[in-house]
């Protein structure tokens, strides 16, 4: 099965992809009740960097940003349970975002 996968996978630049909605190809801002934010870089099925803030299309938070707009409350989860946030912002992924996918 990886093999297979290994074999169909191809890589993307991520540039020009839709920021109209949270999803592949979209950094999303987001804040909590107390108003500390975060960035999430939405990338590929096997990507993840925490330090850039890379995580994978396939996460479950990114499965919880999924669609969603600027303005929009979503829940997500986290290690102590689940946590509501707001999106504060969808847009462009970072230069060094697109630099780290271009490897």
């Amino acid at each position: 099965e990886w093999e297979n996968g290994l074999r169909e996978v191809k890589g993307t630049d991520f540039v020009g992809f839709s920021t109209a909605a949270a999803g592949v190809g979209t950094s999303v801002i987001v804040s909590d009740e107390n108003g500390k934010t975060e960035r999430h870089n939405i990338l590929g099925e096997w990507d993840g960097d925490e330090q850039l803030g890379i995580i994978s299309c396939n996460s479950a938070v990114a499965k919880a940003f999924e669609g969603h707009k600027a303005g929009e409350d979503v829940t997500i989860p986290s290690v102590a349970g689940e946590k509501e946030m707001k999106i504060v912002e969808v847009g462009a992924l970072p230069e060094a975002v697109l630099k780290w996918a271009k490897g």
